[in-house]
């Protein structure tokens, strides 16, 4: 199962979404779109996390750096995912037109 974390706080209207919304289409293996602004259940995104074979974060980049919801859902994502073989790819985005 592959995991598509919007971590943008614009969510759904965010080009982070429409970026992901590209990838979910070109994916071959199941998958699952989360807004991390609209989560309100911390220890079941933990278990979804848990369980994936892919994590995909998107958010936006800004000249300061990734925003505080981005680095915690990345954070959050590091930690359960501990122990595990594997690579955290962050993919940055660039602003479409």
């Amino acid at each position: 199962m592959v995991i598509l974390l919007n971590c943008s706080f614009r969510g759904e209207k965010s080009n982070s979404n429409y970026f992901l919304g590209l990838l979910e289409g070109l994916l071959t293996e199941p998958c699952e779109r989360i807004q991390l602004n609209q989560v309100k259940d911390i220890p079941a995104l933990q278990e979804k996390l848990a369980a994936a074979d892919v994590l995909v974060f998107g958010m936006p980049l800004y000249v300061d750096g990734v925003p505080a919801q981005g680095e915690t859902g990345a954070d959050r994502g590091t930690n359960v995912a501990a122990g595990r073989s594997g690579y955290i790819w962050r993919i940055a985005e660039e602003r479409r037109r």
